[in-house]
């Protein structure tokens, strides 16, 4: 009050200056007005969150409540269940028991009732003796003779013995049968994996890289996953430096070109209605959908694109694959091309 009235009593210079500094300008009011609404915005949503976090809360609560009830009934119920199993299998033993105990008695008493079988040649003699008498046969039993009755059970022990033999030696037979058709199946496997399928050369492939640029870095066949479980590897992998050229391994035409899931930049290429072969990881395609392609010709570059393992710093890798009427098969077995 006592700066204003100076100012407004005394036109100088320096009071002037003095009424500046006390009375702030206009820019400065709504500076200040700018900063009072971004600290009301900044305190509504500090609110706002405060509400939000304790609405979770409160929901997280509930439903820990929930999980402690139902922990507490699936106690209660694994426990009547023990109590159920538990009586169950006493009364399962008890019935066991008397089982046990009226079968001893009916063993017991029908145990009497057994009788042995005697097969030596006197007994059998005499059995067949009163069972002539019986049946008023007595012209047989006078004709009859101990050594007839012991050569006649020779015969019959030589029989069983020569059926017991044949039979075993049918056994031999087949189990030399089947070993023979066991070896056939190797040595043809052999031949297999030497000259192709079945020994058919109807489909012969060269090599999509050259020999001295790659190295297999995994088989067709069963290998473990990147998680331990085991599987299955559908083609050959041929470790090369990116940018390594792909070559077709036969002629054909392109079916697919394109990025997909998992091989990443691929090139399909039907070389007839039984034979197809995929390149997948390729760091770049130089076909389209449609090209006839010609044994040999450059189709793509190696690279790392889609899901590749890696053990070091790069993962560049040819994916080669060959279907024989819509089932990948091992392209070993027809890789025996010049490159």
């Amino acid at each position: 009050m006592c700066g204003a009235s100076m100012v407004k009593n005394n036109g100088s210079p320096r009071y002037n200056f003095l009424r500046a500094i006390v009375a702030p300008s206009g820019a400065t009011t709504r500076g200040v007005g700018n900063l009072r609404v971004v600290g009301s915005i900044a305190v509504v949503g500090c609110i706002a969150l405060q509400f939000l976090l304790f609405c979770e809360y409160r929901f997280f609560c509930k439903q820990a409540e929930q999980l402690r009830t139902l922990q507490h009934e699936y106690r209660v119920s694994l426990a009547l269940l023990r109590k159920c199993c538990a009586d169950a299998g006493e009364r399962s033993n008890r019935h066991a028991l008397d089982e046990d105990h009226a079968g001893g008695s009916d063993e017991n008493e029908h145990a009497s009732d057994l009788v042995r079988v005697n097969r030596e040649a006197p007994y059998l003699k005499q059995q067949a003796l009163d069972f002539f008498y019986k049946q008023n046969l007595e012209y047989l039993a006078h004709s009859f003779d101990e050594e007839v009755l012991v050569d006649y059970m020779q015969q019959l022990y030589s029989c069983a013995q020569k059926k017991a033999r044949s039979k075993k030696s049918g056994v031999l037979k087949r189990a030399g049968s089947v070993h023979a058709n066991v070896q056939a199946k190797r040595k043809k496997a052999l031949v297999t994996a030497k000259t192709g399928l079945s020994g058919q050369h109807d489909f012969v492939l060269r090599w999509p890289l050259a020999k001295s640029t790659f190295w297999l870095s995994s088989l067709f066949g069963s290998r473990k996953k990147a998680n331990g479980a085991q599987g299955f590897h559908y083609g050959l992998d041929m470790a090369a430096l990116k940018g390594t050229p792909v070559l077709a391994a036969a002629s054909g035409v392109v079916h697919e070109a394109r990025y997909a899931s998992g091989y990443g930049n691929m090139v399909v290429l039907v070389h007839d209605k039984k034979y197809r072969t995929r390149y997948a990881h390729l760091d770049s395609i130089f076909v389209r959908v449609g090209q006839r392609i010609q044994r040999g010709q450059h189709i793509g570059n190696v690279g790392a694109t889609g899901f590749v393992r890696k053990s070091g710093k790069d993962a560049s890798h040819l994916h080669f694959e060959l279907c024989l009427l819509g089932k990948r098969v091992n392209p070993l077995y027809y890789l025996r091309g010049g490159v």
